[in-house]
């Protein structure tokens, strides 16, 4: 028996299923809306992100539970929310902000930013309902490689133990958390890179989607508050009930 130094792997069997917070380069695998867990009348958009190939050895999760012949991921993945708040109709500064219309701008915007609006502009494809539009995103938008940056919180879970959640940082001087990317090495124009001081919030207990008070890194306190009219983050607990919006432009 003879042993190669060329031929040593790194053991991967510890290493974290999931994409932790920062900035990755990933590959969309779904977007999809999903209801606001408190905010039955809510949207997050959730975009699917799987990270580069890990090898051999590593343990990824099943791609799909309930059909172990799927096989497992080989990246790690993470579900990523649009940002702490899932977007509902409210009011703000006396203006009605519409759900629908906050989700269309959101997805249409992902879609840009990483390079296939044009596609989908193309198509001339349309859709009557915000869910079927987000479905029209997932199609194009699937397979896209970026970059991208996840922000979150740590909180307490009801056994003790620390729990995340993941979302998009709002746009920041026009520096989005989401890019289009061919290798890790891409350093985009009008990327938002991740910063702990900036990007992660510790909570000292509860549930992320049920606490008032947060802290950040920086050691600053954050409270939920309105998000002014730009189609990203979401909003705080609406003021108004959720309904749907107009007939949805076409692009």
């Amino acid at each position: 028996m003879s042993f190669n130094p060329a031929e040593f792997t790194e053991p991967t069997g510890n290493v974290s299923k999931m994409l932790d917070l920062g900035t990755h380069f990933a590959t969309v695998t779904g977007v999809r809306l999903e209801v606001g867990k408190n905010n039955p009348d809510g949207y997050n958009v959730v975009v699917g992100l799987e990270g580069p190939d890990m090898g051999d050895e590593f343990q990824g999760f099943d791609i799909d539970r309930n059909n172990q012949a799927m096989g497992k991921h080989r990246g790690q993945i993470a579900d990523v929310r649009n940002g702490s708040w899932p977007f509902s109709t409210y009011t703000f500064q006396g203006r009605e902000i519409l759900r629908d219309t906050s989700v269309f701008n959101y997805a249409s915007n992902l879609a840009k930013q990483l390079g296939r609006m044009d596609a989908l502009v193309a198509s001339k494809k349309t859709a009557e309902t915000i869910e079927d539009y987000v479905e029209l995103v997932n199609e194009f938008c699937v397979g896209a490689t970026g970059l991208f940056t996840i922000a979150g919180e740590t909180y307490t879970k009801a056994d003790g133990k620390t729990g995340t959640s993941r979302y998009f940082p709002k746009p920041d001087n026009k520096q989005y958390p989401f890019a289009a990317a061919g290798s890790p090495e891409d350093k985009p124009e009008h990327f938002q890179w991740y910063e702990e001081a900036k990007h992660l919030i510790k909570r000292d207990g509860g549930d992320s989607s049920s606490s008032t008070g947060t802290t950040s890194a920086s050691g600053a306190t954050h409270q939920p508050a309105p998000q002014p009219v730009n189609g990203f983050g979401g909003a705080a607990p609406a003021s108004a009930p959720a309904t749907g919006g107009p007939k949805l432009p076409s692009l």
